[in-house]
Protein backbone atom coordinates (compact mmCIF):
# COMPACT_ATOMS: atom_id res chain seq x y z
CA UNK A 1 0.00 0.00 0.00
CA UNK A 2 3.16 2.16 0.89
CA UNK A 3 4.69 2.04 -2.34
CA UNK A 4 1.20 2.32 -4.72
CA UNK A 5 1.01 5.62 -2.64
CA UNK A 6 4.64 6.56 -3.53
CA UNK A 7 3.93 5.77 -6.76
CA UNK A 8 1.13 7.55 -7.59
CA UNK A 9 2.26 10.75 -5.72
CA UNK A 10 5.89 11.08 -7.84
CA UNK A 11 3.33 10.58 -10.75
CA UNK A 12 1.09 13.07 -9.89
CA UNK A 13 3.99 15.46 -9.17
CA UNK A 14 5.91 14.98 -12.32
CA UNK A 15 3.40 15.10 -14.98
CA UNK A 16 1.27 18.12 -13.50
CA UNK A 17 3.71 20.48 -14.64
CA UNK A 18 2.69 19.34 -18.28
CA UNK A 19 -0.71 18.92 -17.36
CA UNK A 20 -1.11 22.52 -16.31
CA UNK A 21 0.47 23.78 -19.55
CA UNK A 22 -2.46 22.44 -21.59
CA UNK A 23 -5.61 22.61 -19.16
CA UNK A 24 -4.24 25.36 -16.70
CA UNK A 25 -5.92 23.01 -13.75
CA UNK A 26 -2.55 21.49 -12.94
CA UNK A 27 0.59 22.99 -11.00
CA UNK A 28 4.06 21.94 -9.37
CA UNK A 29 6.54 23.11 -7.59
CA UNK A 30 9.60 21.81 -5.18
CA UNK A 31 9.74 22.85 -1.33
CA UNK A 32 12.85 22.68 0.97
CA UNK A 33 12.50 23.59 4.99
CA UNK A 34 12.99 22.65 8.10
CA UNK A 35 11.25 21.27 10.77
CA UNK A 36 11.43 21.73 14.90
CA UNK A 37 10.05 18.84 16.15
CA UNK A 38 9.32 17.36 19.65
CA UNK A 39 7.81 13.92 20.84
CA UNK A 40 4.76 14.44 23.94
CA UNK A 41 6.15 11.77 26.73
CA UNK A 42 9.46 12.10 26.54
CA UNK A 43 10.10 14.24 29.44
CA UNK A 44 11.83 16.47 27.82
CA UNK A 45 9.68 19.66 26.38
CA UNK A 46 10.41 22.43 23.63
CA UNK A 47 10.47 22.11 19.59
CA UNK A 48 14.22 21.82 20.09
CA UNK A 49 14.94 18.82 17.70
CA UNK A 50 16.25 20.53 14.29
CA UNK A 51 15.35 18.55 10.78
CA UNK A 52 15.43 18.61 7.41
CA UNK A 53 12.39 18.50 5.21
CA UNK A 54 11.99 18.83 1.24
CA UNK A 55 10.70 17.53 -1.56
CA UNK A 56 7.97 18.10 -4.46
CA UNK A 57 4.42 19.39 -4.87
CA UNK A 58 1.53 18.90 -7.32
CA UNK A 59 -1.60 20.84 -7.01
CA UNK A 60 -5.56 20.41 -8.71
CA UNK A 61 -7.29 23.62 -9.01
CA UNK A 62 -10.52 23.10 -7.72
CA UNK A 63 -11.96 26.25 -8.07
CA UNK A 64 -10.83 30.08 -7.92
CA UNK A 65 -10.26 29.76 -4.77
CA UNK A 66 -9.80 26.35 -3.58
CA UNK A 67 -6.74 24.09 -4.64
CA UNK A 68 -6.00 20.34 -3.12
CA UNK A 69 -1.87 19.41 -3.01
CA UNK A 70 -0.42 16.39 -2.56
CA UNK A 71 3.01 16.47 -1.32
CA UNK A 72 5.98 13.82 -1.63
CA UNK A 73 8.43 15.07 1.26
CA UNK A 74 11.56 13.93 3.49
CA UNK A 75 10.85 14.53 7.25
CA UNK A 76 13.02 14.78 9.73
CA UNK A 77 11.58 14.79 12.98
CA UNK A 78 12.15 13.11 16.65
CA UNK A 79 12.78 15.24 20.13
CA UNK A 80 16.09 16.50 21.68
CA UNK A 81 16.23 17.22 25.54
CA UNK A 82 17.18 20.26 27.02
CA UNK A 83 20.01 21.26 28.92
CA UNK A 84 19.81 20.19 32.74
CA UNK A 85 21.71 21.26 35.84
CA UNK A 86 20.67 18.18 37.32
CA UNK A 87 23.72 15.63 37.67
CA UNK A 88 21.74 12.56 37.43
CA UNK A 89 20.24 14.18 34.16
CA UNK A 90 21.53 11.93 30.91
CA UNK A 91 21.23 13.94 27.23
CA UNK A 92 19.26 12.45 24.48
CA UNK A 93 18.85 13.23 21.26
CA UNK A 94 15.69 11.04 18.44
CA UNK A 95 15.86 11.19 15.05
CA UNK A 96 12.98 9.94 13.14
CA UNK A 97 13.11 9.91 9.46
CA UNK A 98 9.71 9.94 7.55
CA UNK A 99 8.76 9.47 3.76
CA UNK A 100 5.82 11.67 4.19
CA UNK A 101 2.53 12.28 1.67
CA UNK A 102 0.79 15.23 3.05
CA UNK A 103 -2.70 15.65 1.39
CA UNK A 104 -3.97 19.20 1.92
CA UNK A 105 -7.01 21.56 1.22
CA UNK A 106 -5.96 24.97 0.20
CA UNK A 107 -8.26 28.40 0.39
CA UNK A 108 -6.64 31.20 -1.36
CA UNK A 109 -7.45 35.10 -0.84
CA UNK A 110 -5.68 38.63 -1.12
CA UNK A 111 -5.90 39.29 -4.22
CA UNK A 112 -2.94 40.72 -6.32
CA UNK A 113 -4.98 42.25 -9.09
CA UNK A 114 -1.68 43.72 -11.24
CA UNK A 115 -0.49 39.88 -11.37
CA UNK A 116 -3.57 38.23 -10.90
CA UNK A 117 -2.41 35.83 -7.99
CA UNK A 118 -4.11 35.41 -4.09
CA UNK A 119 -1.25 36.12 -1.92
CA UNK A 120 -2.14 33.82 1.33
CA UNK A 121 -2.88 30.51 1.26
CA UNK A 122 -4.69 28.98 4.12
CA UNK A 123 -4.41 25.15 4.10
CA UNK A 124 -5.17 22.01 6.72
CA UNK A 125 -5.04 18.61 6.18
CA UNK A 126 -3.77 14.82 6.50
CA UNK A 127 -0.13 13.36 6.17
CA UNK A 128 0.50 9.50 5.86
CA UNK A 129 4.21 9.05 6.72
CA UNK A 130 6.30 5.86 6.59
CA UNK A 131 9.18 5.71 9.14
CA UNK A 132 12.47 5.15 7.12
CA UNK A 133 14.81 4.53 10.12
CA UNK A 134 15.27 6.21 13.88
CA UNK A 135 18.13 7.08 15.46
CA UNK A 136 18.48 7.24 19.25
CA UNK A 137 21.85 8.78 21.03
CA UNK A 138 20.93 8.47 24.94
CA UNK A 139 23.32 8.66 27.72
CA UNK A 140 21.31 6.58 29.80
CA UNK A 141 21.84 3.20 28.68
CA UNK A 142 17.93 2.68 30.79
CA UNK A 143 16.60 5.18 28.91
CA UNK A 144 12.97 4.11 28.01
CA UNK A 145 13.92 5.70 23.76
CA UNK A 146 16.88 3.25 23.99
CA UNK A 147 15.11 0.18 24.23
CA UNK A 148 11.88 0.83 22.74
CA UNK A 149 13.10 2.31 19.37
CA UNK A 150 12.92 -1.01 17.63
CA UNK A 151 9.45 -1.10 18.40
CA UNK A 152 8.82 2.23 16.90
CA UNK A 153 5.54 2.19 15.06
CA UNK A 154 6.20 1.82 11.13
CA UNK A 155 3.36 3.74 10.39
CA UNK A 156 2.02 7.46 11.06
CA UNK A 157 -1.23 9.28 10.03
CA UNK A 158 -0.94 12.92 11.07
CA UNK A 159 -3.38 16.25 10.73
CA UNK A 160 -1.44 19.83 10.02
CA UNK A 161 -2.66 23.18 9.39
CA UNK A 162 -0.67 26.21 8.58
CA UNK A 163 -0.55 29.62 6.01
CA UNK A 164 1.18 30.07 3.15
CA UNK A 165 2.45 33.81 1.63
CA UNK A 166 3.02 34.14 -1.79
CA UNK A 167 5.58 36.77 -3.00
CA UNK A 168 4.97 36.27 -6.46
CA UNK A 169 3.69 34.08 -8.35
CA UNK A 170 5.98 31.08 -8.14
CA UNK A 171 7.64 31.99 -4.55
CA UNK A 172 6.30 31.17 -1.46
CA UNK A 173 6.97 30.75 2.14
CA UNK A 174 4.64 28.50 4.65
CA UNK A 175 4.36 27.60 8.23
CA UNK A 176 2.89 24.89 9.12
CA UNK A 177 2.05 22.19 12.18
CA UNK A 178 1.52 18.82 12.55
CA UNK A 179 0.56 16.60 15.26
CA UNK A 180 0.36 12.79 14.94
CA UNK A 181 -2.67 11.04 15.15
CA UNK A 182 -0.95 7.70 15.70
CA UNK A 183 1.44 7.31 18.62
CA UNK A 184 5.03 6.79 17.74
CA UNK A 185 5.17 4.13 20.53
CA UNK A 186 2.82 3.29 23.41
CA UNK A 187 2.14 0.92 25.94
CA UNK A 188 1.51 -2.67 24.12
CA UNK A 189 3.73 -2.17 21.23
CA UNK A 190 6.70 -3.68 22.69
CA UNK A 191 8.20 -5.31 25.70
CA UNK A 192 8.59 -1.74 27.89
CA UNK A 193 6.24 0.06 29.39
CA UNK A 194 5.90 4.08 29.29
CA UNK A 195 4.00 6.62 31.08
CA UNK A 196 2.08 8.11 28.31
CA UNK A 197 2.48 7.31 24.51
CA UNK A 198 4.91 9.30 22.24
CA UNK A 199 2.98 11.69 20.22
CA UNK A 200 4.79 13.80 17.59
CA UNK A 201 4.77 17.06 17.02
CA UNK A 202 6.53 19.25 14.73
CA UNK A 203 6.45 23.23 13.47
CA UNK A 204 7.55 23.27 9.64
CA UNK A 205 8.90 26.45 7.80
CA UNK A 206 9.29 26.45 4.21
CA UNK A 207 10.36 27.97 1.32
CA UNK A 208 8.04 27.04 -1.99
CA UNK A 209 8.90 27.60 -5.85
CA UNK A 210 5.50 26.70 -8.07
CA UNK A 211 6.91 26.12 -11.70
Amino acid sequence: MFRLILTLALIWTCCSSDLFAQTQRFKAGAIIGTNFAQIDGDNSGGYLKFGFTGGLRGVVIVNEKVELSIELLFDQRGSRSQKNFDEIFFPFKVTTNYASVPIVFNFQDWLDESEEFYKLHFHGGFSYGRLLNAIVDDEDPDGDLSRVADDFRQNDISFLVGATYYVNKNLAFTGRFTRSITPLYKNGDGPINVGIPFIQKHLTFQTLYMF
